[in-house]
């Protein structure tokens, strides 16, 4: 059943009182599990609040605080968090399919295995992030910030990453089959084993990256720069374009 209104406002009077006053009174806010589906949250402060498991599909949260919130396995399909600050907090296992995050930021946040599929991450800050085996099949990154961010095993096919900034990311065993890289800065990037099979790298940089092991089968690799990389696609197999 879906949280009421009033007993939600209640909980986040007493969660505002908790910020404020560092804990000494009110109450951090307790939404485990809660039904929140459609609620409108916009400019919201959830910093450090227990999401964990909740129904946020479709909620409208537009500039609202969750820094270090738990958001583990909560249900974010198709919500709206543009220009929303996610900076420090758990995403593990969460389902933010089709959601729009726009222009969101997610410095050092935990995204393992979340399910971003579709989403709209366009220039989004996740600048550290964690998203080991997340799944980001035609997910809109492009011209975001995504340098050093650990994408290990993540699904990144027929994703949208031109102009994004990958330097120092980790993609080591990431499938990026079919993606759009045109213009991605991936300098100095973990690339070993990546899988680039009929991307479009155009005019991307891969500059200092490790490509040992990385496959680039039908690749698009027109004005792509490769400079002192390790096993660059001139040197491995495959039918690289």
């Amino acid at each position: 059943m879906k949280m009421d209104v009033k007993k939600l406002d209640a909980v986040l009077e007493k969660h505002y009182t908790w910020l404020r006053t560092i804990g000494l009174r009110g109450k951090r806010a307790d939404l485990h599990g809660a039904d929140l589906h459609n609620a409108y949250l916009f400019e919201t402060d959830l910093r450090k609040a227990d999401l964990r498991k909740a129904d946020l599909r479709l909620a409208w949260m537009p500039h609202s605080k969750l820094t270090s919130a738990n958001l583990s396995e909560a249900n974010l399909e198709e919500s709206t968090l543009c220009w929303a600050d996610l900076s420090d907090a758990c995403l593990d296992y969460a389902n933010l399919k089709n959601a729009d995050l726009h222009d969101a930021c997610f410095k050092s946040a935990s995204l393992f295995e979340a399910d971003l599929s579709n989403s709209d991450l366009s220039f989004a800050n996740l600048h550290r992030a964690g998203m080991c085996f997340a799944v980001l099949c035609k997910a809109d990154l492009s011209g975001a910030d995504l340098s050093e961010v650990d994408f290990g095993g993540a699904n990144l096919r027929n994703a949208d990453l031109r102009g994004a900034n990958l330097r120092y990311a980790n993609l080591q065993y990431a499938d990026l089959s079919g993606a759009d890289l045109r213009d991605a800065d991936l300098h100095d990037a973990d690339l070993r084993y990546a899988i680039f099979d009929d991307a479009d790298l155009r005019y991307a940089i891969f500059d200092d990256a490790n490509l040992a092991g990385a496959r680039f089968d039908g690749a698009k690799l027109d004005g792509a720069k490769f400079d002192c990389s390790t096993a660059s696609p001139t040197k491995t197999e495959g039918g690289a374009k």
